[in-house]
């Protein structure tokens, strides 16, 4: 499950499941916040992301594609 192929209310239940919300909440814990910028690498849809935004100034989303998502911070490339 969560695949890129996933349909957008199969994904949206799965994000909102008491386990996958448990998952996201362990994983933004664990992220050092005492730094200015951070790589998601395999960012797919950019979905960790939006969260880091919330903790870095600058988020860099790597992918085998680039990733696609909606933010008044994107930066393409590099480019902010």
């Amino acid at each position: 499950m969560g695949s890129l192929s996933a349909q957008p209310n199969e994904l949206a239940c799965y994000r909102n499941s008491p386990a996958e919300i448990a998952r996201t909440q362990d994983l933004l814990a664990i992220v050092p916040k005492n730094l200015s910028s951070v790589l998601d690498v395999g960012a797919r849809d950019g979905h960790f992301s939006r969260f880091l935004t919330e903790y870095f100034t600058s988020v860099t989303a790597l992918d085998l594609t680039i990733p696609q998502f909606e933010s008044d911070r994107y930066g393409e490339c590099g480019v902010t």
